[in-house]
């Protein structure tokens, strides 16, 4: 979808911020290609995260109009770090909230801060993910726990920059330790 802000790679590296922010990344930019094996990854500095603007979720000529996940308005860079569950459920709340107010008459919230508020409860400790087997949950806060955990395990795992081309490279086919004791699904 073509939105009102395009997301860029350089938006994802340099951990911008934007005033109409409602969401935050802090995926790598994870790059596929047909007839390599492995993923090709660049990291945003250790700790640091983008932001998304309600703009990309927003059609660019349409004001009722909102979408989220892998069909925010994003380069094809950007968009191997905004695609991860973590990030899509975030935005796929503010598309939801942001219509919700359109439809009630208002203005979508323009701001994270001003989008939690909104939400009237503390967003790390609302439900993002249950297993369906277990009833077990993963709380937002307990999810970017577990993003950051990963993404630190794959940070151990590659090697320096490939010569030239500024892309990290996988050294081996890693095994992601288990998940933290927070989110484990109870015995059936």
């Amino acid at each position: 979808m073509i939105g009102r802000y395009e997301l860029t790679r350089e938006d994802v590296l340099s951990g911008r911020k934007f005033e109409d922010a409602v969401a935050r990344g802090s995926w790598p930019i994870e790059l596929w290609k047909e007839g390599r094996p492995g993923a090709t990854y660049e990291y945003l500095e250790d700790g640091q995260s983008y932001d998304i603007p309600l703009r990309c979720l927003q059609a660019q000529d349409l004001g009722n109009l909102f979408v989220a996940g892998r069909c925010l308005s994003a380069s094809h860079e950007a968009l191997g770090s905004a695609r991860v569950i973590g990030t899509c459920l975030a935005t796929g709340e503010a598309a939801g909230r942001a219509a919700a107010a359109r439809r009630r008459g208002g203005r979508p919230a323009m701001n994270l801060a001003e989008f939690l508020q909104s939400s009237g409860e503390r967003l790390s400790e609302r439900p993002a993910v249950t297993d369906v087997g277990s009833g077990g949950s993963l709380t937002y806060g307990e999810l970017a726990r577990e993003a950051e955990r990963v993404a630190a395990f794959l940070r151990a795992r590659v090697s320096s920059p490939a010569s030239g081309s500024g892309s990290w490279r996988r050294t081996a086919s890693p095994t992601c330790p288990p998940p933290s004791a927070s989110w484990r699904p109870a015995p059936a």
